[in-house]
């Protein structure tokens, strides 16, 4: 039995390192049992979010989001697994140490996303960055200390930075699947669109002082300093339609921890 959810928790790993690589990452030097924990939360968002990518068909794209609520709930219940991700999270689940309606409501925010087609505008796009990407980084706050109601705070605003930046990485690929959540290229308009996620990721990186940035968790500031560096990129380019931060450098989450070892505080803006 316990080697099955070694397997288990071997296939989340991997899986969750295929779909989201620099959340996974981030966790690299958390402890082990934790880490499988994290690498599942992150699985789970992953999964929602890419729903889009393997169907085309609305109703087939719900059938799936109905079909992860059900689990997750039954999961939750104390029924079986169907999935690695919530195997590795159902005695949490079950005992209310991770909080099923937090993942109901990143479940629900993918849902939206997928039969809105779009977001409108930047708020929309902060408001979903804050229920996927913000919850997800304040459930992981949870899940490796407990988290003080600060400490899990920050990192939700941290989480919800970096899901701008990640909206804005996704937005090509996205458009392919007709989820559009930029306006046409070249024009005024989606410069400023990328000009506005740009000043609210800023605004969500701003209250990290000195002592905040000691009550984050190791992941956690990993995830800002890629933000930041993301919008630092945003800025120079002046929010220019061709340029929001690509998915681009597989080293570039390991370069950090390494800057990060070495600069102790939170990073410029």
């Amino acid at each position: 039995m316990a080697s099955a959810g070694a397997e288990q928790a071997d296939v989340v790993l991997e899986l969750a390192r295929r779909y989201d690589r620099e959340r996974l990452l981030a966790c690299l030097f958390t402890p082990a049992e934790k880490r499988r924990r994290l690498a599942a939360l992150i699985l789970l968002n992953a999964e929602l979010a890419r729903i889009p990518e393997l169907v085309r068909e609305p109703m087939a794209g719900l059938v799936r989001y109905q079909w992860w609520r059900e689990q997750i709930t039954r999961t939750a219940g104390g029924g079986p697994a169907e999935h690695p991700a919530l195997a590795v999270l159902a005695e949490e689940l079950a005992g209310g140490g991770i909080a099923t309606e937090r993942l109901l409501t990143i479940l629900e925010a993918h849902a939206t996303l997928f039969e809105s087609g779009g977001l409108a505008d930047e708020a929309a796009c902060e408001l979903h960055a804050a229920r996927t990407s913000g919850l997800l980084q304040a459930l992981s706050a949870r899940v490796l200390a407990g988290g003080s109601g600060e400490a899990v705070g920050l990192a939700e605003e941290v989480g919800t930075a970096y899901g701008m930046t990640g909206l804005l990485r996704a937005a090509p690929r996205l458009a392919r699947c007709g989820i559009i959540l930029l306006p046409e290229p070249g024009g005024d308009l989606r410069a400023a669109r990328i000009k506005g996620i740009a000043a609210r990721v800023r605004d969500r990186l701003a209250g990290l002082g000195t002592r905040e940035w000691r009550l984050l968790d190791s992941p956690t500031r990993l995830l800002a300093r890629l933000a930041a560096r993301h919008h630092r990129k945003l800025v120079r380019t002046s929010g220019a339609a061709q340029d929001p931060p690509p998915d681009g450098d597989p080293w570039l989450p390991l370069r950090l921890l390494l800057w990060g070892s070495l600069r102790r505080g939170p990073p410029r803006l």
